[in-house]
This record gives structure tokens, C-alpha cells and sequence, in this order.
């Protein structure tokens, strides 16, 4: 099996498409060097496995049996969630912290990728976590 065929559906197999893909990820615009520095990984095949078996492992009903445990514990958690991210919606962390005690949400303007949109926001929402 090729490296491309191993990749999974949701990525596309082609740089210019993987481009496309990382420059909707973010918010503002990228410059070339910039989406180059984002895929550069996925042209080392071993990076490209290490990412793969993550992604694999990514499975949201490991999640979900955390949520009981979770909820005893009641650690102070803050999500900082990009407002507009199309892939990991801010519906998933609006319901995790309507699940979880002592969690909250601090949405930024932004995509998948909050530090690159809002490097500003997301520092002031984890400074102040830190301080409460």
C-alpha cells in the first residue's frame, strides 16, 4: 500500500487539495510559506503514520466514557474554541461544558486553529483560567 492510500478519506491525497484544506482550517490568509510549514509533515512517510495511528485513536466514545469521571472530578477546565471551525463544531464544546462541572468556554473569533486567528484571545482566556 502506497502513503497516499493509506490516508484516510477526510484528507485529500493531493498537495494542492492539502493546501486548499489547511488554508480553510484557518481564518485569515496564508502565504505559501506558510501552508508549506502546515503540510511539511505530511511528506515525511513516518510523520504521516504517527498522525494516521493518533487520528485512529481518536475515537469520540473514548471521550464520552471519560464523561462520568469527568463530571465527579469537577477540575476548573476552560475550552478556547475557534467560533467558526467547520470540522470540530463549537456545538461539541458548548456541550461539554453544559455536561461538565466547573468547565466553561471562552469562544474567539476563528477556525480550527484559534492560536493562528486569535493568538490575542486565546492567551487572555488561558491567562485568566490560570488566575482564577
Amino acid at each position: 500500500m502506497t502513503l497516499a492510500e493509506e490516508l484516510p478519506s477526510i484528507w485529500p491525497r493531493r498537495p494542492a487539495a492539502r493546501a486548499e484544506t489547511t488554508r480553510k482550517a484557518v481564518g485569515r490568509p496564508l502565504s505559501e510559506d506558510e501552508v508549506a510549514d502546515y503540510v511539511s509533515p505530511w511528506k515525511d512517510p513516518a510523520k504521516v503514520r504517527s498522525w494516521m495511528a493518533m487520528a485512529a485513536a481518536a475515537d469520540a466514545r473514548y471521550t464520552m466514557d471519560l464523561v462520568p469521571a469527568l463530571k465527579e472530578a469537577a477540575i476548573p477546565t476552560r475550552l478556547v474554541w475557534g467560533r467558526e471551525d467547520e470540522f470540530q463544531k463549537v456545538t461539541f464544546a458548548r456541550r461539554y461544558t453544559a455536561q461538565i462541572p466547573a468547565s466553561d468556554l471562552r469562544e474567539v473569533p476563528g477556525k480550527h486553529i484559534p492560536t493562528e486567528d486569535s493568538p490575542e484571545q486565546v492567551t487572555e482566556a488561558i491567562l485568566d483560567h490560570l488566575a482564577a
